[in-house]
């Protein structure tokens, strides 16, 4: 059977969440790494993504791109235990905390502070200290939503789902920005989440 094939960048939260999603179905996969600085090539689009971003994924004749996409097929497409609920509250609740890390998590978290603390300095570019003002108190809201959530549950969508290596994936990349470890403390649900998620074999696996 043809191995699937992920093309990610080394610092890509989307493509780390595909990695863990692929190793929790322990699936056999080549990984195709590229650099970020590549990504807006004509070559680059032509081939894995049109909107120049990553993950992309092929299997065979299956070319996906956009990380929700990959997730749902990787969860169908091959055995172990589903990754999504049945019940179609939970299967709602996924969705919305997928989206929730689309809408929310990732452009303040990620955008906001990671790539300016971390992924700026790497590239020689002067970190946006007012997109990173900007981003701590949205950082700070989203914690409380997920903190909140998980006061009484130890997933966000009652059992492990794709929605946790989403958010959960997003919010690991907190503790390299000097800001990260002021933000979790305090918030005790989230931080035994973020730790039930991290300390799984998966992540590992797609270090």
């Amino acid at each position: 059977m043809t191995k699937p094939i992920l093309t990610t960048t080394d610092l890509s939260s989307y493509g780390k969440t595909a990695r863990l999603i692929l190793a929790e179905k322990n699936v056999d996969y080549d990984l195709h790494k590229v650099e970020f600085t590549g990504l807006g090539n004509e070559d680059y689009r032509s081939v894995h993504h049109p909107f120049a971003k990553v993950p992309a994924f092929r299997h065979g004749d299956v070319h996906l791109y956009e990380t929700a996409a990959i997730a749902q097929y990787i969860d169908e497409a091959f055995d172990g235990p589903s990754l999504q609920p049945v019940d179609p509250v939970a299967r709602a609740q996924m969705r919305k905390w997928i989206c929730v890390a689309d809408a929310y998590v990732y452009p303040a978290v990620i955008t906001g502070l990671v790539m300016e603390r971390v992924v700026a300095p790497l590239n020689g570019i002067e970190s946006n200290e007012e997109l990173i003002a900007t981003s701590l108190p949205e950082i700070a809201r989203v914690l409380d939503v997920i903190e909140h959530e998980l006061a009484d549950r130890d997933y966000l969508a009652g059992s492990l789902s794709l929605a946790d290596f989403f958010n959960a994936t997003m919010l690991s990349f907190l503790p390299l920005a000097p800001e990260g470890a002021g933000l979790l403390e305090g918030r005790q649900a989230l931080g035994a989440w973020i730790a039930r998620m991290t300390e799984r074999k998966s992540y590992a696996q797609a270090a």
